[in-house]
């Protein structure tokens, strides 16, 4: 398991669909590299990409943040 560092700017969640534990809780690991955030993301369809700056979420197949 990735370390999780709260002041990192990009945050990685996995929430399941049917069982999120909550809150920070559902994050797996933090960065403050984008390329690396979305390699992630990219490998792993079920992870959720936040900013924690912007406080925006990236949409995979939209390609875009919102």
């Amino acid at each position: 398991m990735e370390e999780v560092n709260l002041k990192h700017r990009y945050w990685i969640f996995d929430i399941p669909e049917f069982y999120p534990t909550g809150g920070l809780s559902d994050i797996t690991c933090t960065t403050d590299s984008v390329v690396a955030a979305l390699v992630k993301v990219e490998d792993d369809p079920d992870l959720i990409l936040f900013d924690s700056i912007t406080r925006l979420y990236y949409w995979e197949e939209d390609d875009e943040w919102r």
